[in-house]
């Protein structure tokens, strides 16, 4: 029931990022497009695990290092709030392993992790060219 009621909190924050234009641009789109339709999961999994590896960028990278790849993803913000209000990411986390049970609380299994790197890497890499998706591929070992 808990995380029936995570996900429905979700599902109007996706809803109404999408109605406010925050994530209206074309580079967030394509993102949350790669993820759902790659990896065959709904825009909620995919902005919250998103989150969920960017939480880990944000705990690892330095601040000027995570401002360069937040700087792709418009709605950076968001994907963040979604990770830590649905799926239970913290502070604590800096490695991948730490974020097997933010992707269970978003009804994924942890296995998506692997799955997910590699595209959220290719788009920062396309996005903001190799240094950046390289400082994101480093952290997300």
């Amino acid at each position: 029931m808990k995380n029936l009621k995570r996900i429905t909190l979700a599902s109007l924050v996706v809803v109404s990022l999408l109605f406010s234009g925050c994530s209206g641009s074309g580079m967030t789109m394509s993102l949350i497009d790669m993820l759902t339709s790659q990896l065959g999961i709904s825009s909620t999994q995919a902005l919250g695990g998103a989150g969920a590896l960017l939480t880990v960028a944000e705990n690892t990278l330095s601040p000027e290092d995570f401002k360069k790849v937040t700087d792709l993803v418009p709605g950076a913000s968001s994907y963040l709030s979604i990770a830590k209000t649905v799926g239970g990411a913290t502070s604590a986390m800096n490695s991948l392993s730490s974020v097997a049970p933010v992707f269970e609380n978003l009804d994924m299994e942890p296995s998506m992790v692997d799955k997910f790197v590699p595209v959220l890497t290719n788009y920062a890499g396309v996005a903001g060219g190799s240094d950046v998706g390289s400082l994101l591929s480093n952290v997300l070992k």
